[in-house]
């Protein structure tokens, strides 16, 4: 049920991983960027800081699950 969202939007990614273990926010940042260019045109204008709050959340551990949640939200 995504619409496009006009304006300065908030994306907020949320990883889920079946094992605990360290990982770098800055990887989770790079993870994401494929992502967000392939959401941006469709869902958002633009990935530039003007229109877009990108914020990725510290991953969460679930044992036997691996996910990404997606939200975005205008601002």
């Amino acid at each position: 049920n995504w619409e496009f969202v006009p304006g300065r939007v908030r994306l907020t990614i949320e990883y889920t991983f079946p094992l605990k273990r360290t990982r770098d926010h800055d990887n989770l940042v790079a993870r994401s960027i494929g992502m967000v260019n392939g959401l941006k045109k469709v869902f958002f204008e633009d990935d530039s800081t003007d229109c877009l709050e990108l914020v990725v959340l510290p991953p969460r551990v679930e044992k036997g699950q691996k996910s990404t949640r997606l939200t975005l939200e205008g601002l």
